[in-house]
């Protein structure tokens, strides 16, 4: 949603009457950093925070570096989730419609730490169910939208998992890349 409207104030940029009026994707970059970081705050119910934001809105792209989803309460390590490089881009005007179109999400040099503790259970199940629980409510009635991603890929993942059940059990996977 937010990024929607981010798109949208991109997209018509340079159609303002008057010099004043019109904003420059620096001038939006602050506001989106912000915006990005209070929604999946609230929506994952654990702090987010974006390092920097870079709008391309002639390639109808954004880029966010050092991107961080913390871990709910009680896991041991601090993020559940870090990214390098976040890149995005989109059909601007489709995201208005019932079938958005995604054409890249890439994500480079992410870090998960997957941890299974008694009696909190998974810390990514905890993040997953925040996700599902927020669609409840205002967004419920909004209507249903089928999003259509183009490609994905996923560079220089790292995977650590930690089970704390009646023993403690760490192990760690690297994942070369990955594109759908």
């Amino acid at each position: 949603m937010f990024l929607t409207m981010v798109f949208i104030a991109l997209s018509s940029m340079g159609q303002a009457e008057e010099p004043a009026q019109k904003l420059t994707a620096e001038d939006l970059e602050p506001i989106a950093k912000l915006g990005i970081q209070r929604v999946l705050s609230r929506v994952l119910e654990v702090p987010v925070t974006v390092g920097t934001l870079e709008f391309l809105p002639d390639e109808e792209r954004m880029v966010l570096s050092d991107v961080k989803i913390a871990n709910p309460e009680g896991y041991e390590a601090p993020n559940a989730i870090t990214a390098d490089k976040v890149e995005l881009a989109a059909n601007i005007r489709s995201l208005f419609s019932p079938s958005p179109e995604i054409k890249l999400i890439q994500v480079a040099g992410a870090k998960v730490n997957a941890e299974t503790r008694l009696p909190q259970g998974s810390n990514i199940t905890k993040l997953l169910n925040s996700a599902k629980s927020a669609r409840k409510g205002p967004m419920q009635a909004r209507a249903p939208k089928q999003w259509r991603i183009e490609k994905g890929v996923l560079q220089g993942a790292e995977v650590n998992m930690g089970t704390q059940l009646l023993t403690t059990h760490t192990s760690q996977k690297k994942i070369g890349t990955i594109e759908m």
